[in-house]
Order: C-alpha cells, then structure tokens, then sequence
C-alpha cells in the first residue's frame, strides 16, 4: 500500500499558520482593550475623587477663589480625558470585531483545505480498495489457471 500523499498539504500547514498568527493577533486586540477599560476605570475613580475633594473644599466654608479653580480644572481634566478614552475603547472594540472576522476567513480558510484534504483521503482509500481487489483478482485467477 502506497502512502497517502497530500498535494496541497504545503498550503494547509500555511493556512494553519496563518490562522495561529490571528489567534495571536485578536489576543492582543483584546488585551488592549482590556487595559483600555481598566484606564477608563481608573480615571472615574479619580474623577470621583476629584468631585469629593471638590465638596469636601466647598463644605469646608473658607476656601481661597484659587484652590476652586484648580479643583475644576482638574475636574474639566479627568472629564476631558474619560471622553477621550472612551472613543479610544470604541476604537479598540472596532479592531477586536475586525481580528475576529479576518481569524473567522482564515479558520474557513483551513477548514476548507482539511475537508479537500479528507476527501482526498478517502478517495485514496477508495482507490487502494479496488487495486487490492484487482490484486487479488489476479492471484485467483493465476492459481486457478495453474491448478
């Protein structure tokens, strides 16, 4: 029995390739993502504080015009650069949804090349049945004609 060859054998392991190479790049889109939200997290706790040390300084009673200004400077601040982040996250989320679609082509990709690959397969297999059967064929008919 032959060994089953596979002629696009050398494509398949580049389509698997590729796609272990998407894999990776989606992880890195959603790890970004991630420290994205957590940067987002981050400025609204520091935001939040901003507002209660804001209140706390107004409740107070005696605060100097400056010491108000800073503080809604700094308020302006955290709220400028949550907006901000927040297209910067709507950003991300884009490159996540387009790495998972081009690793949904590339999985297709393989998927499509491994069915071509069975198939091949089994008509190999077909094949190797009918010359084994030929084979035997062939040695009935030599020991019937010599006996």
């Amino acid at each position: 029995m032959a060994k089953f060859h596979f002629s696009m054998e050398k494509i398949l392991q580049v389509k698997k390739k590729l796609e272990k190479q998407k894999q990776l790049e989606l992880g890195k889109a959603m790890q970004a993502l991630n420290e994205g939200r957590l940067r987002l997290e981050s400025m609204e706790v520091h935001l939040y504080e901003a507002n209660e040390d804001f209140k706390i300084k107004i409740g107070s009673g005696r605060v100097h015009h400056l010491e108000i200004k800073s503080a809604h400077e700094r308020i302006r601040y955290y709220h400028e650069s949550i907006n901000e982040q927040k297209k910067e996250i709507q950003s991300l989320e884009a490159k996540v949804e387009q790495a998972k679609d081009v690793l949904k082509k590339a999985l297709q990709e393989r998927k499509i090349f491994e069915s071509l690959k069975e198939k091949a397969y089994e008509a190999y297999i077909e094949q190797e049945k009918i010359d084994e059967a030929k084979q035997l064929d062939e040695i009935v008919s030599y020991k019937y004609r010599n006996s």
